[in-house]
């Protein structure tokens, strides 16, 4: 065997003894899996009825990005879909630890992005307003929240502040690493 071909092999193996290749960056696209103790996305069927809730988190390169959320009903085979994003900036000055600004805007809502969304939100399907807690979609809060994560390999672990009733904990939120296929 040529001694050439030797040395890339050697090297191949090497690294995948290391954690070269290992994503180490917020940098991507991040699915919530988990808020407080429920599944993401939160999926309901019954009778003639059935829904959708989920939420996304997207860092680009420059630590800006956006955060958003959709909430997909079907009734009787009439379906509807809400979507609301929110613009994110992220510091990463305590990297693998994360305080992720959302740009809050109150009274904005859109179905679909970019068209003003008229009608009213059906409390019980939405939860209380004001929450970003688990079935509930944030179209009004007090202050500006905000996200401070940690970064675990492809498991981005955070806790969501700036929302619900004053003096309520923070939010608990699990985010996986979308696949670039998915």
């Amino acid at each position: 065997m040529d001694p050439r071909i030797k040395i890339p092999v050697l090297a191949l193996i090497g690294l995948s003894l290391t954690e070269c290749g290992k994503d180490d960056t917020i940098v991507g696209t991040w699915t919530a899996v988990q808020v407080d103790m429920e599944k993401f996305p939160m999926v309901e069927m019954m009778d003639g009825y059935s829904s959708r809730f989920g939420a996304e988190l997207r860092v680009e390169d420059d630590l800006s990005g956006d955060f958003g959320y959709y909430a997909a009903y079907s009734m009787d085979g009439v379906g509807v879909r809400q979507e609301q994003r929110f613009g994110v900036t992220v510091d990463d000055d305590d990297a693998p630890r994360y305080h992720i600004s959302i740009d809050y805007v109150p009274d904005v809502q859109s179905e679909p992005p970019g068209v003003p969304y008229e009608g009213p939100v059906p409390a019980d399907a939405m939860g209380p307003l004001g929450s970003l807690r688990a079935r509930s979609i944030p179209l009004a809060a007090e202050t500006s929240p905000y996200f401070d994560c940690e970064l675990a390999g492809d498991r981005l672990d955070c806790t969501l502040t700036g929302v619900g009733e004053p003096g309520s904990p923070p939010a608990e939120w699990h985010f996986v690493r979308k696949s670039e296929e998915g």
